[in-house]
């Protein structure tokens, strides 16, 4: 889990880092970095701190100590990737040369501007411009699946006989 959260706040910033160089408009390289952090620090902040709740959840209420010891660590490492990221992961894109990606050039060049669509990217074009036409059935729609969830969550049968093996 925190390597996975890890990788996946670095990802983001080397991608807004692409992104940021598709038009440099003057800016130095440490310039491009500090836009492409400042434009993500919200966004992973808020999915790590969203993250450490939830896991310390577990450490909080969590009835066998391996679930509590779980949550705790897991919010340490979860802090520790975010700052691995916000720390390490800028430094690593200054002591690489500056280089536009060629994926992101090849977007660019298919589409006639800055981060062209590709065939997915259309086709959630197609689906948000769907969702919003049909807005109310969409929203009747969630509903009716949160209320079948809700009946069938109430219809579970809780067999915790053998929690009692672990006290």
């Amino acid at each position: 889990i925190i390597m996975a959260l890890g990788v996946a706040d670095s990802l983001h910033l080397v991608g807004q880092y692409y992104e940021e160089q598709l038009n440099p408009r003057g800016r130095s390289k440490q310039e491009l970095i500090v836009d492409a952090c400042m434009a993500l620090w919200y966004p992973v902040l808020i999915t790590s701190l969203t993250d450490v709740a939830g896991f310390f959840a577990l450490y909080l209420v969590g009835i066998m100590p391996p679930i509590r010891y779980f949550g705790l660590f897991t919010c340490v490492g979860v802090l520790g990737a975010l700052v691995y990221s916000y720390a390490i992961g800028p430094a690593g894109l200054m002591v690489r040369p500056l280089k536009v990606s060629g994926a992101f050039l090849r977007r660019r060049s298919s589409a006639g501007q800055a981060g062209g669509m590709d065939i997915v990217g259309r086709l959630m074009g197609r689906l948000g411009a769907l969702v919003y036409r049909r807005r109310y059935l969409t929203l009747g729609l969630g509903v009716g699946v949160i209320a079948i969830a809700a009946w069938g969550a109430s219809r579970l049968t809780i067999n915790d006989a053998r929690i009692m093996a672990f006290k």
